[in-house]
């Protein structure tokens, strides 16, 4: 049985349920599901779609209890806390797990991993290592810098989105408490969080993964690229499909993006809205309306007038986010 991981706060509980359906409805057997929130301590927060799905086997919340406050670069950051929590999972997950298949909660899946995640484990424990990661960022001119201040020697940095753990060397080795020692010596270099002091801990020895198993889709960056994309063979082609960046495909900016459709379009079998909208600013969401009404975007999307109401309702209603 497959081992799920996610770690995560109270203004990821929506988009944690939307990940787990597109997961369970893409898999033909039962999950174990480990959940370390900030503030939740059992499962009573998801909703019955999700605690009842025939491929659910158990969900185990844990609530995260320990002070991270002062870790590196999380003022003003478009992620809380929550992403340095997987440092500590050996103080929370039963030590009888051997592998976890970690996911962050803006990863989607849109076809089975099955299959391939048991041959992934297979050579992990033939080859030893301990992690398997995709390779997001090669060493070039414009990204020297970024493997410098880490001293990484390899040439190669993953995306911590999608990780296959080896739980069972994490806990012989120690990893944890060397990822934590690592935390003091970077803590003026980090630039992306708890994913740089693994790529400076790991430094290229971990299996890769296929493109195919953490699919970034970079909104703020590739916005009108990605609305250019065709939807059905990002979907066909890979397998968790990653919204990474500070736009996020439930805010006003991701949303025109036809990708975002991966995620609104689960949210919908979940909830009883056409649309999951959160304003970040709203100032920049009401601009980011005004171009999309004068530029035509709005017209494009799957269902306009419900957009259009739900983007005032929330503007007027709820509270800034931070996402």
């Amino acid at each position: 049985m497959i081992n799920i991981l996610y770690c995560l706060d109270e203004n990821y509980n929506n988009q944690l349920s939307v990940s787990l359906l597109s997961l369970l409805e893409n898999i033909d057997e039962k999950l174990s599901i480990y959940i370390i929130h900030k503030s939740e301590s059992n499962s009573n927060f998801l909703p019955e779609k999700i605690k009842y799905h025939r491929n659910i086997d158990t969900i185990s919340v844990f609530k995260f209890f320990k002070n991270i406050e002062n870790f590196p670069k999380l003022n003003k950051a478009h992620v809380s806390e929550a992403t340095y929590y997987r440092l500590f999972i050996n103080e929370y997950l039963p030590k009888e797990i051997d592998f976890l298949l970690y996911l962050d909660p803006d990863v989607f899946c849109t076809n089975n991993p099955i299959k391939y995640v048991y041959q992934l484990i297979n050579e992990m424990e033939n080859k030893d290592f301990d992690i398997a990661a995709y390779p997001e960022i090669l060493r070039k001119s414009d990204s020297e810098k970024l493997f410098q201040k880490l001293n990484m020697s390899n040439n190669e940095y993953f995306n911590a989105g999608v990780m296959l753990i080896n739980f069972k060397n994490w806990l012989e080795k120690g990893i944890n408490q060397k990822l934590v020692n690592l935390i003091d010596d970077l803590s003026e270099d980090i630039q992306f969080w708890d994913q740089d002091i693994l790529n400076s801990f790991f430094d290229g020895k971990y299996l890769k993964l296929p493109k195919s198993y953490n699919y970034v889709v970079n909104l703020f960056y590739n916005c009108d690229e990605e609305r250019k994309f065709d939807l059905e063979n990002i979907c066909k082609e890979n397998v968790f499909v990653h919204f990474a960046g500070s736009h996020k495909p439930w805010t006003p900016v991701g949303i025109l993006s036809k990708t975002a459709e991966i995620y609104q379009d689960i949210y919908r079998k979940l909830y009883k809205q056409k649309y999951h909208l959160i304003h970040k600013w709203k100032v920049n969401s009401l601009k980011t309306f005004k171009h999309a009404f004068i530029d035509g975007k709005l017209s494009e999307l799957k269902y306009p007038l419900s957009f259009t109401s739900i983007f005032f309702k929330t503007l007027i209603f709820n509270k800034n986010r931070n996402i």
